[in-house]
């Protein structure tokens, strides 16, 4: 069986450190798409507190681009099945973040909700393994003059990540409370390897 282990949480948790490391240790390739990678040009966005504005202001266009990105994520994960992959982005980034930009109560919204979370329950089945790193207390966050620094605004995604991982199996989701990155490894391994 393949290896397609997905690494997810908010921003600045170590995802991408620990995904890189995953596809070195298994030989694996590492898969990364962000939301940055499906804003046109134009828009001039580099940050995501440029990107949360922008979907304030242009609400179609983030949409837009959320679908993009899910679409090419699939994409991605399927031209990579065969050989088993990691990503420290998926799915559940698209739906946590997607839900937070958009509000369910007009219809149009809604009814792209529901189709990207039908959409994200057949990729989830790809996965043989979820990794969750939740907001850790205390944790310091690396300002790479992309991701908001605001310690209670990652929580609070963090919370949202609970919730929408809360709506698909668990039986192969580790939650990695630890901010040690050789416990990470230990843990993370010794949870790959007991399949």
């Amino acid at each position: 069986m393949n290896t397609n282990i997905l690494i997810t949480g908010p921003s600045g948790m170590g995802k991408t450190t620990l995904a890189k490391w995953v596809a070195e240790h298994y030989h694996i390739p590492f898969i990364n798409h962000s939301i940055m990678d499906f804003i046109p040009v134009e828009e001039n966005i580099k940050t995501h507190k440029e990107w949360i504005q922008l979907s304030k202001t242009k609400p179609d266009l983030a949409l837009q681009c959320q679908l993009n990105l899910l679409m090419g994520r699939a994409n991605s994960f399927y031209d990579h099945l065969a050989k088993g992959f990691v990503t420290d982005r998926g799915h559940i980034d698209s739906l946590v973040y997607t839900s937070t930009q958009c509000s369910p109560s007009t219809n149009p919204e809604y009814n792209i909700l529901n189709w990207m979370f039908k959409m994200s329950s057949r990729i989830h089945d790809l996965f043989t393994h979820v990794i969750f790193i939740p907001w850790i207390d205390g944790w310091e966050l690396e300002d790479n003059n992309v991701r908001i620094i605001d310690p209670n605004y990652q929580k609070t995604i963090s919370q949202k990540y609970e919730t929408v991982l809360d709506l698909f199996s668990k039986h192969k989701v580790l939650t990695l409370e630890t901010s040690d990155f050789s416990k990470r490894q230990q843990i993370v391994e010794d949870f790959i390897n007991k399949d």
